[in-house]
């Protein structure tokens, strides 16, 4: 899944700061979730590393509040009725946190107004179900060797960085996008005789002090139901209208839904009330202000998949870790013996990796034979860490031959480093042993 979390919200509530868990009282943070941590670096190279932390996310079931269908803590538009209590996230119906490490060399982020910078590297995103207490959370980040890194950024040898972590708490994809048109709903509503409740609707009667359904109707006044509608006709009235529902909830909220998902469509029956003289159709299109009414050419689609649903409806709930500080290794280099006995057919080729990795990779030997070039040793090399060993590689047919007319030979050094290290030492001369 794509990460939700958003850069704005990161920058927002980012300083630089010790690392560590505050502590300020649940009910004091927002959705009862204190602030997270990081809490150390492990498995550290030259261009990668292992960030580790620690966060709330926000379920404790043994609380003492009691959610309701008044409470104020709604999913995705609908109230919460499931039974239990709840502090927080509710425990045990799909939600997660979402958890994303970056960082960010200490002198970019400084640039930057101590802010994550153009040069900030974002590890995996996590998904972490929601608990009570704190979770343990950890990813790499960079990639080392370079060539391993699959839609990441290598990190910097021998560079200090600062890093944090972000966490969005309360989602769940346990969900699904429905229509959450409802023609019983309409019908009531049109007759002045019900409330528009088919997404949770906050508001009460058609006849509410907020919505002048009698002035509405005659084009003299608005409704207030939905303020993204310049004509504020309320979401209800609208085929489709879709909403990204629960799945837990879909069962036990709405009858309507319940039925159009299993035959995955909304019915188009006419209706029988009237708005100005128009009959309003089980299938609309679109309401204009004043009760004009397009009905729809053809049946709607009840779903449209699985969606993200966000606790409360919203996708606010973002939480920033204090920062952390690392510095990555220098990577080193490889360094090849400017001469090597020959015996065998063997070179006896002196490496020193002067790397707190091992070295490995391909190291091919050449030499001018008239105008061409010629492979005279080709072959594998390996070498521990902070260590200098003889490595021997089997010269070529041709090699042989040319060490062999001229007792020793001055060869060209490629080397390709499949661990990153660059190599020093141009030529190595071959002499064969007596």
């Amino acid at each position: 899944m794509a990460s939700k979390v958003s850069r704005a919200a990161l920058i927002a509530g980012l300083a630089i700061g010790a690392s560590g868990l505050v502590a300020v009282p649940a009910e004091a943070a927002n959705s009862y979730v204190t602030q997270p941590a990081v809490t150390g670096v492990s498995s550290l190279t030259p261009e990668s590393a292992v960030l580790s932390g620690a966060i709330d996310t926000g379920g404790d079931p043994a609380s003492t509040f009691t959610a309701s269908a008044s409470s104020p803590f709604a999913v995705g538009g609908l109230s919460v009725t499931a039974s239990g209590n709840l502090n927080g996230f509710p425990v045990g119906q799909g939600f997660y946190s979402t958890v994303l490490f970056e960082a960010d060399p200490l002198s970019d982020y400084v640039a930057s107004g101590n802010q994550p910078g153009g040069e900030t590297v974002t590890a995996t995103t996590l998904e972490v179900p929601t608990g009570a207490g704190l979770s343990p959370v950890s990813a790499e980040i960079g990639a080392y060797p370079a060539a391993s890194a699959q839609g990441t950024t290598p990190l910097t040898p021998g560079t200090k960085y600062v890093y944090w972590l972000v966490e969005q708490a309360g989602e769940t994809d346990a969900a699904t996008t429905v229509n959450e048109y409802s023609a019983a709903d309409l019908a009531s509503w049109v007759a002045g005789t019900g409330s528009l409740t088919a997404n949770g609707f906050a508001s009460a009667t058609a006849e509410s002090s907020k919505n002048d359904y009698t002035a509405w109707l005659a084009g003299t006044g608005n409704f207030a139901g939905d303020p993204g509608d310049p004509n504020n006709v309320p979401g209800q009235m609208l085929n489709p209208d879709y909403q990204c529902v629960l799945n837990s909830a879909i069962p036990t909220t709405n009858a309507t839904w319940t039925a159009e998902l299993a035959a995955n469509k909304v019915p188009l029956t006419p209706g029988t009330s009237t708005v100005n003289g128009t009959a309003t159709p089980n299938g609309i299109s679109a309401v204009s202000a004043g009760g004009g009414i397009t009905a729809t050419s053809a049946q709607q689609p009840a779903e449209q998949g699985p969606c993200v649903a966000f606790f409360g409806g919203g996708s606010t709930n973002f939480y920033t870790s204090p920062v952390g500080y690392f510095t990555t290794p220098v990577l080193g280099s490889v360094k090849f013996g400017a001469k090597a006995a020959v015996s065998g057919g063997k070179a006896a080729i002196s490496v020193a990796n002067k790397s707190v990795e091992k070295a490995a990779g391909q190291l091919v030997l050449t030499a001018k034979k008239g105008r061409k070039t010629v492979t005279v040793v080709s072959g594998k090399i390996s070498v521990a860490a902070d260590a200098t060993e003889m490595v021997d590689l089997k010269l070529t047919g041709s090699g042989k031959a040319m060490l062999k007319a001229g007792k020793s030979l001055v060869t060209k050094v490629a080397f390709t480093s499949t661990t990153d290290q660059p190599a020093s030492g141009k030529t190595i001369k071959l002499t064969a042993s007596k």
